[in-house]
């Protein structure tokens, strides 16, 4: 049944199919006109009877004629009253027999042709249902003489009364008003069932072409005896998934108590013509008693999965999903089971697991072997370069000046190397991470300037900062990422420029902060610079190349612009010079009045003694720490582990304890969460601890935080930063005291 067919039909589809109908019976139709013509003869004896048969049946062959003809030259629309108005002609001809026997007018003839008239309403009332067209060409007429007929009788004066003759006309009239009807309903009914009974076998075919052929496997099962079985067991409050759990314990149990109904090409060939063959697993078991207990109003079941095995191939993981209905009207008599084969997903996804765990421990063993090697590599180099700070305040000569000088850049140079590798390291890894707090930019960007300023000044470069005086204050952002920023761009400016000068300028700019690096070096071919931000990319990669290097600075610098939200370009020409320019959404919070740095000093006891104590076990990183503290007058307690730093704190009180953090026995972390722990327990004040390593990642100068530490100095140290943290320590540690004298006092 298609869409068109189950619309209401239209007054020409009806007469459509009327007039066809007609045309197919048109031999019964004469053979009706040759016995009412024989009866009336029979009855009559009238010679009008034999005229009337002559053309009653022509009428009816030019009707036949006419409804074939007319609509392929015309059209149905068109064609339909002429074809309605031959049919009015064939019913008035044949009506006409009725006034043979009316030519007597008496109560007999006028009940004969009453039952005549009666019969010709009633047949063509039948013909013409569904059709107002076809009825009123059809039946009119003969409800018309249904209703003259006892007229015509009464006015002639034979034996028929007023009364009678009313009652007759009406009756007539009743008569075809029910005729009419009852043709209607009766077509109407037989219409729906004909619609219903083509939607059921266009919804069967539909059903059964989607089960046949699809391509996941279905099942179709009759339930009915697990059904009752559970029912019996289960009682008025028994969840029918406990139930089969506990009375079900084996898939042949199962099958015993459902009846196979059919399986589509899919099914087959998930599990092969022979069921009993591959069976599920208990898993099925376990998925099919859950999802039962789960089972909603309208029969279905969640899917779950379970594995298929058979006798000697691999098990086969499917995802089954069930559905119940009352197919015979009984309850899971129709259970339709689908199953779609997830072997394959789940090889993938275990496939991808493997892989994925495989590139993580990678990733753990490549940050593993770089911090340690960062370690290793440090704790020589801390000594290289402390002895050569060290050396630098003693009396030298020229030349043993510079080459102190060259010591210290190559070590510098060996740190950033370090630097770099762990900063791509991180990157690649995705733990890089970002610390947003209030800085001052202006002091960030001075401060790269002043690092690079005596390179500059050693190539006879013209180092300037343009600093638009709109940036004064503070602004939210990672203030150490964007030193890190520009620092890079402004070493590659220095590096390859060999004349002229590098301009840095910062201003505010509408999306937070614009930073441009400008020089007048070497410049970058335009095919180099869409790949410059690519690590170990350098402009010039050939062996003769005049400046060495990684090539991370600015891969580095590109993933910073990007993780702070920001982006870097580039504009260059070979021999003059590169601009780089970096947009950072920066958000400006305050304007703060300038203020003096102050200035680290270390605060002493009055007798002007300053009691440090310091763990390490490294032999040259014990002289690089005194040799550095010397400086300044300070000579330390030296011990070489954790738990050698714990009783020796104990036994007296001290300024501030340097810890390094990789030690024997016991650790620097664990050391000083046993300080903290008993400093608790005796009321002794704090003691200012400074971290000392060499492993400066972000988790773990957390974890030292976390352990008690209250600053990181880095190794190599640089001597600067170590009298940094150092006084900033003590002051701290000074305005604790003053909070507290009572413990103070307790403790002297």
């Amino acid at each position: 049944m298609t869409v068109a067919s189950a619309q209401v039909e239209t007054p020409v589809d009806a007469f459509k199919r009327v007039v066809r109908a007609r045309t197919k019976g048109i031999s019964l139709r004469a053979g009706q006109v040759v016995v009412v013509a024989g009866l009336c003869w029979i009855a009559t004896h009238d010679p009008l009877v034999g005229l009337w048969l002559v053309v009653a049946l022509c009428v009816r062959m030019i009707e036949e004629a006419a409804a074939a003809w007319l609509p392929s030259r015309l059209g149905w629309a068109r064609a339909a009253p002429w074809i309605a108005a031959g049919q009015l002609l064939t019913t008035l001809s044949f009506l006409t027999i009725a006034a043979v026997p009316l030519r007597t007018p008496d109560v007999i003839r006028l009940a004969e042709a009453v039952m005549l008239l009666c019969a010709v309403a009633l047949g063509n009332a039948m013909q013409s249902s569904g059709s107002r067209l076809a009825t009123a060409a059809t039946v009119g007429p003969a409800s018309l003489l249904l209703v003259a007929a006892p007229v015509w009788v009464g006015l002639a004066g034979r034996g028929l009364s007023l009364g009678d003759m009313l009652l007759l006309a009406l009756g007539g009239l009743v008569f075809t008003t029910f005729i009419v009807r009852l043709a209607a309903r009766l077509h109407a009914e037989s219409q729906a069932l004909r619609d219903a009974g083509h939607a059921a076998a266009e919804g069967a075919q539909r059903w059964r072409m989607a089960f046949n052929h699809s391509p996941i496997a279905r099942v179709c099962f009759d339930a009915t005896a697990l059904h009752d079985f559970l029912q019996a067991r289960a009682g008025s409050s028994g969840r029918l998934g406990d139930v089969m759990h506990a009375e079900i314990r084996s898939h042949d149990a199962l099958m015993d108590l459902v009846e196979l109904i059919d399986t589509n090409a899919a099914a087959k060939e998930l599990r092969g013509e022979d069921f009993a063959r591959r069976r599920f697993s208990q898993s099925f078991l376990d998925g099919f008693c859950e999802a039962l207990n789960e089972i909603d109003a309208d029969g279905v079941m969640p899917p779950f999965e379970a594995e298929l095995t058979g006798e000697s191939d691999a098990p086969t993981i499917v995802q089954a999903h069930f559905r119940m209905t009352a197919g015979q009207g009984r309850p899971w008599s129709l259970c339709l089971g689908t199953y779609v084969d997830m072997t394959d997903s789940h090889a993938l996804v275990r496939a991808q697991q493997v892989a994925r765990e495989a590139a993580e421990a990678a990733s753990r063993a490549q940050s593993d072997f770089l911090a340690v090697m960062s370690h290793e590599i440090r704790t020589p180099l801390n000594g290289v370069l402390g002895m050569a700070q060290a050396m630098d305040r003693d009396t030298l000569t020229v030349s043993q000046r510079d080459r102190l000088q060259v010591i210290r850049e190559s070590g510098q140079a060996l740190v950033g190397l370090l630097d770099d590798l762990l900063e791509i390291s991180r990157i690649e890894a995705g733990r890089l991470q970002l610390s947003v707090a209030d800085f001052d930019l202006k002091a960030e960007v001075e401060a790269v300037g002043q690092a690079f300023a005596a390179g500059a000044a050693g190539k006879r470069l013209d180092l300037r900062l343009e600093i638009d005086p709109g940036i004064d204050g503070q602004w939210r952002g990672d203030g150490v990422r964007l030193r890190q920023i520009l620092g890079n761009l402004v070493s590659n400016a220095v590096k390859f420029t060999p004349a002229g000068q590098v301009v840095v300028r910062v201003a505010a700019s509408a999306s937070g902060v614009r930073l441009e690096v400008a020089d007048t070096g070497v410049g970058i071919p335009p095919e180099r610079t869409a790949r410059l931000f690519e690590k170990h990319v350098q402009a010039d990669s050939s062996p003769t190349r005049a400046y060495s290097g990684t090539g991370l600075g600015l891969a580095i610098t590109h993933e910073l612009c990007r993780a702070m939200g920001g982006a870097i370009g580039v504009e260059s020409a070979p021999g003059r010079g590169s601009t780089f320019t970096v947009e950072l959404p920066l958000r400006q919070v305050a304007r703060a009045a300038a203020a003096a740095a102050p200035t680290a000093t270390l605060k002493r006891r009055p007798d002007g003694e300053l009691r440090v104590l310091a763990a390490e076990d490294n032999p040259i990183n014990r002289t690089v720490l005194k040799a550095l503290l010397a400086q300044f007058d300070v000579e330390p307690t030296v011990v070489e582990n954790g738990a050698e730093a714990v009783r020796a704190w104990e036994s007296a009180h001290w300024d501030l304890i340097l810890m390094d953090v990789q030690m024997p026995i016991m650790d620097g972390p664990t050391a000083t969460m046993t300080i903290r722990a008993r400093e608790g327990l005796q009321g002794r004040p704090r003691t200012p601890i400074l971290a000392i390593t060499a492993n400066v990642q972000a988790h773990q100068v957390a974890s030292y935080r976390a352990a008690g530490m209250d600053e990181v100095v880095a190794k190599p140290i640089q001597v600067e930063e170590l009298l940094a943290a150092m006084s900033a320590a003590l002051a701290e540690a000074e305005a604790e005291a003053v909070q507290a004298p009572g413990a103070l006092r307790a403790a002297s």
